[in-house]
């Protein structure tokens, strides 16, 4: 623009309504090109390891907090067995769910939500992220939530249509006792 200096791209007449807009870029845009490698490298080879073990620390405890025990939120003593159609299906690690709504006796709907395992151990047991499909109806035998909220983990899910019955790879097995060997 005419007599002022503005950076490349920017114009004079240019408003802005946050004040960010208007604060120069970073201080690294100004500094030599040979400076920042150098500082680069330096840093890398001092702080690389560090930054390794700060992101495997909370990947771990990521991955162990989203994880958690059948025994610790779903109760085995009283098994039920849950029919619906498929309203959506989240097919993701670490669980897959699947959320049904369920009609009781006074023709009320309660959407259910209920977890199954995961999708590798879903796909050794014949399934595949086309196996439901919203509008399937399917008949499920599982575990309620401790908290009496409407969410359960699968044990096997039946599809009402074909009556095909597809274990869940529920988490449920991994708590119970081992039969002895005969």
């Amino acid at each position: 623009a005419a007599g002022g200096h503005h950076r490349r791209g920017h114009s004079a007449a240019r408003t802005c309504p946050v004040p960010y807009c208007q604060m120069p870029p970073p201080l690294t845009l100004y500094l030599p090109n040979a400076f920042l490698y150098n500082l680069t490298q330096e840093k890398l080879k001092m702080k690389l390891p560090l930054g390794l073990a700060i992101l495997a620390a909370v990947v771990t405890s990521t991955s162990m907090y989203a994880h958690h025990s059948f025994a610790a939120e779903y109760d085995n003593t009283h098994p039920f067995k849950l029919t619906g159609a498929i309203t959506k299906v989240d097919w993701s690690n670490p669980h897959v769910y699947f959320y049904i709504d369920v009609e009781d006796d006074k023709g009320a709907v309660t959407n259910w939500a209920l977890e199954m395992g995961a999708p590798g151990a879903l796909k050794g047991r014949g399934w595949d992220r086309t196996t439901l499909k919203i509008g399937d109806v399917v008949v499920v035998d599982g575990s309620p939530a401790k908290d009496g909220g409407h969410h359960g983990n699968a044990r096997d899910v039946t599809m009402a249509a074909t009556g095909k019955k597809l274990g869940a790879a529920s988490s449920e097995g991994q708590n119970l006792p081992v039969a002895p060997k005969q």
